[in-house]
């Protein structure tokens, strides 16, 4: 069911009305591991005007026309093989008694499965109004696209894909070339194990995926053109020392055109990461502006990462993160706080262990506030707190958004802490010529930020 909700009404959205009903069947509690059902919605770039959703759904084979709703009588668990469309709706917000309506339009693309696992499923459009959307290995080890050894019968596998709005295939595609095999033509990258998140970053156009490792090396990327993830040789950095066995880039399956990528960032215990979503505007004040935030579902952790001014990489304060790329912490469960990956820490308790995220999303605007979707149901919306609320109540770590004598006295232990220590990170709040934006150093820029947040207020 696709359900609307109002936000602006208050800090809690109620369940909204029912605006169209696809009578798929979603997995059972007893159903492990299926990824079928709703995978994505997504609205074109041209939403206000001309109304186009897209919506990406598990739906059984030739069990109706295409457009038209699966008869409930017809739903079942997952049966192999089965199709995973992208269909094109019209949004009328008039429609159902003013509840809103979505109907049929087109038919994208559709992508045939035989497993239950690894649909992938997540889209955008990028700048230049093409849709994305990402492909996952539905298990199939010995597909093409995940550098396997033959071709399937089913070739959207371990790929992502770039369609024009209408589902014809652009002709600037990476593999519309001489030399690449003709069923590549709609693919833009390839070798990706199971991508759960994908993001356009707002100021360069570029694309962001996450993919998850099997028991390592969960990754975020940033893809370009003709990339080759590297899966399912291996995951992570391919230089890693705790690669086993090697990796060997040499052995990926290149196609014409293709080069292959390493990730941006690993997490070398595998955390179940999922969505990826840049923030823009000024919502969480400019120390947050331009970051990019990563979910996961195993942790219920949410990360906060900065991107370079040219905005091709991330970076890191932390020396051993900059040099290694990697979160190498084991468990992933471990309490972040003490340890380098402190630095990326924006919420804990996001969904709980298990139930974390399953996607991050942004509202239109110049004050773009991020929401989290978990696992649980629960949609989380994230709000700023001061530049100076940098405690609870009861002075320990952790912004409650007001500011109070337990931050006055925490900064102050952290403004005069021997450098690098943990809890001098609380009294970074400015950079160096006194404007908000934490710089790694406690100075006199945060010193004087502080005072006049403290005094006057947010």
């Amino acid at each position: 069911m696709i359900r609307r909700l109002d936000l602006s009404a208050g800090a809690v959205a109620q369940p909204g009305a029912v605006v169209h009903d696809l009578d798929i069947l979603a997995p059972t509690p007893t159903d492990s591991q299926s990824e079928y059902g709703v995978q994505s919605i997504t609205l074109h770039p041209q939403f206000a005007s001309n109304g186009w959703v897209y919506i990406r759904y598990s739906k059984r084979l030739a069990s109706t026309p295409a457009g038209q709703d699966t008869p409930q009588s017809q739903t079942s668990e997952f049966a192999s093989p089965m199709d995973n469309v992208t269909e094109r709706y019209i949004w009328n917000p008039a429609g159902n008694g003013g509840a809103g309506s979505l109907t049929f339009d087109a038919s994208i693309r559709t992508a045939r499965t035989q497993t239950r696992y690894h649909h992938g499923g997540p889209s955008a459009f990028t700048h230049d109004g093409k849709l994305i959307t990402l492909h996952g290995d539905q298990r199939l080890t010995n597909d093409i696209a995940f550098n396997g050894g033959t071709q399937s019968f089913f070739p959207d596998v371990s790929v992502i894909t770039r369609l024009n709005d209408d589902g014809s295939i652009p002709p600037d595609n990476p593999f519309v070339i001489s030399g690449a095999p003709a069923f590549a033509h709609a693919w833009y990258a390839y070798g990706f194990r199971n991508p759960f998140g994908v993001a356009i970053d707002p100021l360069s156009g570029r694309l962001w995926v996450t993919d998850n490792g099997e028991a390592s090396f969960d990754e975020i990327n940033r893809v370009p053109a003709g990339a080759n993830g590297g899966a399912n040789d291996f995951a992570g950095p391919s230089t890693d020392p705790r690669q086993s066995p090697p990796a060997s880039i040499a052995g990926l399956n290149m196609i014409a055109a293709a080069s292959y990528v390493e990730p941006q960032f690993s997490f070398l215990q595998t955390c179940g990461i999922t969505g990826i979503a840049f923030l823009a505007g000024t919502s969480l004040g400019p120390a947050f502006e331009r970051d990019v935030l990563i979910g996961n579902y195993n942790s219920g952790l949410l990360w906060r990462m900065r991107v370079n001014a040219d905005r091709t990489a991330l970076v890191f304060q932390n020396a051993t993160l900059e040099s290694t790329r990697v979160d190498s912490r084991q468990p992933f469960s471990r309490n972040p706080v003490g340890t380098p990956a402190e630095e990326n820490l924006l919420a804990t308790g996001v969904g709980g262990a298990f139930t974390g995220a399953l996607s991050i999303l942004t509202s239109p605007g110049p004050a773009a506030l991020p929401y989290v979707l978990c696992a649980n149901g629960r949609l989380y919306r994230i709000t700023r707190a001061c530049w100076s609320d940098v405690a609870n109540t009861d002075g320990q770590p952790g912004a409650d958004g007001a500011i109070d004598n337990g931050d006055f006295a925490l900064f102050f232990v952290a403004f005069f802490a021997t450098e690098g220590s943990p809890e001098r990170r609380f009294a970074d709040i400015a950079s160096t010529d006194g404007d908000p934006g934490p710089d790694g150093a406690a100075d006199n820029g945060d010193f004087s930020l502080f005072f006049q947040q403290f005094f006057g207020g947010c």
